[in-house]
């Protein structure tokens, strides 16, 4: 059961006895309405036990605000990115932890993955964000060359989160922090009026006066990133060819399919998310130390599996034009689990179970 002993601003661990699945969530608000102005970090063991645990902290605790930050719904090391809705939703819970404005007790929601995942410098989301209101001055022009540096999509007609649409004075953008599109109206350099639209019916559903627009990717391609990514990149694998489709697609400033498995090389250092809120109390799922354990073998095998392969087409010197996967080092985008260890030992860390506290 939860203590009220339990000191959630200094180092501790305690089990959080007799909190069987929904009571569980039932605890997690009372803990986060004692946390406030602090947020409280819940780590799920996977992204349907997370939205699981969302809902029933929706219905026991209402007014708490619940910050989902999902884990990449793909392999370490695949080929494939992350999907845009994923992306974005992780862009959108960066962007509020950064700006810490905390008006309620607030559960930041996430899971094993995810915590064992390194992500976007949060300087990185300083350098790359653009307040837009009613009334100011912004040229679509400008607006068009902030959206293009920062991963966003052209689309005739956009739908989701990351893509825009520019016709004439009106633009169509979708940003990551929106649960909907925004339509933009200007009238030469100045903005005129905010829509917020239906994707499906085109329809005006509500109006806002200001919104926030950051980065759709955990990939900024500003010409630091860039630059950062050409160098780890050759030191990493020697001379690069013009087969290699991602060294060029990246040096162009083009997106390439996942490439954010690449993330550590293109910023200096990548922090955690528990970075992002230094001094928040963690609650974790029954068994999510076990979770953690598997998860951060089952990168390694990816890795080892990855590097074999790279080594071996090394051997055989193929001369066909074909470049192999090339993969990044397991620290580059991963914690270890000292890090990890280390990380949680700073700060209070409640682990739930449901079974009754023993005497």
């Amino acid at each position: 059961m939860f203590t009220a002993a339990w000191k959630m601003d200094v180092p501790s661990r305690v089990t959080l006895a007799g909190a069987p699945e929904g009571h569980d969530a039932r605890l997690l608000g009372e803990i986060a309405q004692r946390a406030a102005p602090v947020p409280v970090v819940a780590v799920a063991l996977d992204d349907t036990r997370a939205a699981l645990l969302g809902d029933l902290l929706a219905f026991f605790a209402p007014t708490i605000e619940i910050v989902s930050f999902p884990s990449w719904d793909c392999l370490p090391y695949d080929r494939v990115s992350p999907h845009a809705e994923i992306a974005a939703q992780r862009i959108a819970a960066l962007t509020f932890l950064r700006a810490g404005r905390f008006k309620k007790p607030c559960v930041i929601l996430t899971t094993v993955n995810a915590l064992a995942q390194r992500t976007l410098p949060p300087e990185i989301l300083d350098q790359v964000s653009l307040e837009v209101a009613v009334g100011e001055a912004l040229s679509v022009e400008k607006l068009r060359g902030f959206l293009t540096r920062n991963g966003y999509s052209p689309t005739g007609t956009v739908r989701e989160a990351g893509e825009f649409a520019v016709r004439g004075g009106i633009v169509d953008l979708f940003p990551p922090a929106s649960t909907a599109p925004l339509r933009l109206d200007f009238f030469g350099d100045d903005l005129e009026s905010i829509r917020v639209f239906d994707p499906v019916t085109q329809t005006t559903t509500d109006t806002v006066d200001h919104f926030h627009l950051g980065p759709v990717s955990e990939i900024v391609p500003t010409e630091a990133a860039i630059a950062h990514f050409r160098a780890q990149y050759r030191a990493l694998f020697g001379a690069v060819t013009e087969a290699d489709a991602l060294y060029e697609s990246v040096t162009e400033g083009r997106k390439f399919p996942g490439a954010e498995h690449w993330l550590g090389l293109f910023y200096p250092r990548l922090p955690s998310l528990l970075d992002y809120v230094p001094t928040a109390a963690v609650i974790l799922d029954p068994q999510a130390e076990e979770a953690i354990t598997a998860r951060l073998q089952q990168v390694d095998d990816f890795y080892q599996a990855r590097r074999s392969l790279y080594e071996a087409f090394k051997r055989t010197k193929k001369k066909d034009g074909s470049a192999p996967y090339k993969p990044a080092p397991i620290e580059s985008l991963y914690l270890s689990r000292a890090e990890l260890d280390e990380a949680l030992q700073r700060r209070a860390v409640g682990v739930l179970s449901p079974f009754a506290a023993v005497e």
